[in-house]
């Protein structure tokens, strides 16, 4: 969940002369996203004009440029944009370095077009398996609708141990598709060809019967998890004294908050659950990604945690957070910044001051702000697996597994954090957001294992 910005990843380039005269093709990888990028050098005119195609970009004028014989600089101030490249004449190319607030990445502008990359996926499934794949529905009662998704269960007579899977932030499929990735679909194949029944749903508002989803709360995503659990307790290969639940991110708190009120669930699993207030996750959370975007000035995270304090406490009041309020907060956050902070923001105030209050205004996000998960946790006694990355920035292992210590009483837990993996449990280098989609695994064997394992012993 980031906040502040979305980067825009268009390259303005230079101004032409020599050897660089002509059209020059690059291709800009951004996570999972490729952008094709053309620019075209004049000499005569001394201009340079750049295509994005995918961005409906056609003949942007190029900014401030240096170039020599050999050498490419450029660098656009607004969009905290710099670029570096050597030209290689033994191929005809310009060799360089795109960075732009905390993203660096390799840029080779060539004279051939460059064509768009296959992304794999080694860890998709394959269309046929070893087991049993059935398209289900289920109804939750508390809300009056039906939600969708597919069971999966292994060959043989069972009983089987069983689990759900509750999604992360935002509206997810059942696969808990992101960025080409697909992690609930990788995990549901691993356990079930491994002998665990695996429920995966769609959330709510996948269908023209369902309620709207960004006007839920945490308790209404909590009970499709339950409804899930009924759902599964009536399956006849379902072992009932191992029934489970599985939470990513968001999905750590509905586990915690359906297993409050659901005694069917037997045990939980949090993949890099929430174990602290909301409010508390999120401040720290936007910490670590303004400091990945660039931002390293304490004086600009201090007044920016001041922000969020200021929105917070407006939940608590009688009106609640209003748009107008927030507006407000975040207009002062910004009269409160020097030209040497404000100049981190370059052109991305006008974004972040449209964005916030939006996202404040969000009946979802103002429910997740206001949980606290001692409630929950003080009725919930049973076996509690907590899995972390070292290298997650948007739910820290340190804070969140610190908190889960303080509010899980069931000795058979076990707490693990799996060094150098960031939130989707990959192996990351710069382990930003952005890179997810650029890294081919989905999630690491050494997790997959772990949650089979911590099942098949329970």
């Amino acid at each position: 969940m980031n906040y502040l910005r979305s980067l825009l990843w268009v390259l303005i380039p230079i101004v032409s002369f020599g050897q660089f005269d002509g059209e020059w093709n690059a291709m800009l990888n951004v996570g999972a996203q490729q952008l094709p990028i053309k620019i075209h050098i004049s000499r005569d005119s001394n201009q340079l004009l750049l295509d994005s195609p995918d961005q409906k970009v056609i003949g942007k004028e190029a900014d401030t440029i240096h170039l020599s014989d050999s050498t490419v600089y450029f660098e656009i101030k607004t969009w905290n944009v710099i670029y570096e490249g050597q030209y290689l004449s033994d191929e005809n190319q310009i060799k360089g370095t795109f960075k732009q607030i905390g993203f660096t990445t390799e840029l080779v502008f060539q004279r051939e077009v460059v064509e768009k990359k296959e992304i794999k996926r080694p860890q998709n499934p394959p269309e046929k398996v070893d087991y049993e794949v059935i398209e289900v529905s289920y109804k939750n009662k508390k809300g009056k609708f039906t939600l969708h998704g597919t069971l999966t269960i292994p060959k043989g007579e069972g009983p089987f141990p069983a689990v759900i899977l509750a999604s992360g932030t935002g509206q997810q499929d059942r696969n808990e598709e992101m960025v080409k990735h697909k992690p609930f679909h990788v995990i549901a194949h691993h356990l079930t060809s491994n002998g665990v029944i695996v429920l995966r749903f769609d959330d709510r508002y996948f269908g023209e019967s369902q309620p709207k989803f960004f006007n839920s709360s945490m308790e209404d995503f909590a009970s499709d998890v339950s409804a899930g659990i009924d759902f599964l307790s009536k399956q006849k290969k379902v072992d009932k004294e191992k029934l489970g639940v599985i939470g990513h991110s968001e999905g750590g708190i509905h586990a915690p908050i359906a297993a409050s009120k659901n005694k069917k669930i037997k045990y939980i699993i949090s993949m890099a659950g929430v174990g602290v207030k909301g409010t508390d996750l999120l401040t720290r959370q936007r910490q670590l990604l303004l400091r990945q975007e660039g931002i390293h000035m304490e004086s600009i995270l201090e007044k920016d945690s001041l922000m969020l304090l200021q929105l917070y406490a407006e939940l608590d009041t009688e009106d609640g957070l209003q748009f107008k309020e927030s507006t407000k907060i975040v207009e002062q956050f910004f009269e409160s910044l020097n030209d040497e902070e404000m100049s981190f923001y370059a052109d991305a105030v006008d974004a972040v001051k449209a964005q916030l209050p939006r996202f404040f205004g969000v009946y979802a996000i103002q429910s997740f702000l206001k949980y606290d998960p001692a409630p929950y946790w003080e009725k919930v006694d049973i076996p509690v697996l907590v899995l972390n990355g070292s290298k997650d920035v948007q739910v820290e292992a340190e804070q969140n597994i610190s908190g889960f210590k303080k509010l899980i009483k069931n000795p058979k837990s076990e707490f693990v954090v799996f060094d150098g993996l960031n939130h989707l449990f990959q192996k990351c280098e710069s382990c930003s957001i952005e890179e997810y989609g650029s890294i081919e695994t989905t999630i690491e064997q050494e997790v997959l294992d772990k949650l089979l394992d911590w099942i098949l012993k329970f």
